[in-house]
């Protein structure tokens, strides 16, 4: 398997703000923590996007009722939320839907 490093990836996430996940679910990026660039870090991967993304309730959905759980999560710059392979939580792009078309419950587990 090869595994592509994170850090020659292109920037996905540049600011704070919405943005789109592969699987469509929506991802508010509350702050990007600066990089160490210490003169140790030979390269350091660092997952600094945090933020938290909203995802459907199974359990609301077996109910014919549409709600989404909020969980807080942290990614790298480039949008990818796992350091070896790409998921259906990694962030490809910026949000263009409406912000209130998402209805929130925050999760209680």
């Amino acid at each position: 398997m090869t595994v592509t490093p994170l850090n020659t990836l292109p920037t996905i996430i540049k600011e704070p703000g919405e943005y789109i996940t592969r699987s469509g679910c929506r991802v508010t990026i509350h702050e990007i923590k600066p990089t160490l660039n210490t003169p140790t870090d030979n390269g350091r991967t660092e997952f600094r996007a945090k933020g938290t993304i909203y995802v459907p309730d199974r359990k609301a959905a077996k109910r014919g009722v549409t709600r989404f759980i909020r969980v807080y999560n942290a990614w790298h710059i480039s949008g990818r939320n796992l350091p070896i392979h790409e998921s259906t939580t990694d962030i490809v792009g910026v949000w263009i839907g409406p912000l209130d078309a998402v209805v929130v419950e925050a999760a209680d587990e």
